[in-house]
């Protein structure tokens, strides 16, 4: 319950200092284990921009089947030469073969 412009939860939750950041993976660390085949989950990224390359890479990283859908041009055709690359100081560098389409309904 909110108590006075307050929750409980808000109580005892201590403050972190300004610019601290807790790390999960650190630049050098390995990918993670890929998921067994029969485990596999398929996502579709609307826009491959940098929000939707980041979280789609990092998801195929992992082993999710991840598709794009992406608008034809520069950029479209510069993932299906070279791949997906994310550049993160927090997960580390990395280029990723995605799948990349024009039309939504192709997926």
């Amino acid at each position: 319950p909110i108590l006075a412009g307050r929750s409980r939860l808000s109580d005892s939750v201590k403050p972190r200092r300004a610019g601290s950041r807790r790390r999960h993976l650190s630049a050098s660390s390995s990918p993670p284990t890929p998921t067994p085949p029969e485990h596999i989950m398929r996502i579709a990224v609307v826009g491959a921009g940098g929000v939707g390359g980041f979280f789609g890479g990092m998801l195929a990283r992992t082993g999710a089947q991840v598709t794009f859908i992406a608008r034809a041009g520069a950029h479209h055709s510069a993932i299906v030469k070279d791949g997906l690359r994310i550049v993160s100081a927090e997960h580390g560098d990395f280029t990723q073969s995605v799948r990349v389409v024009e039309d939504a309904s192709s997926v």
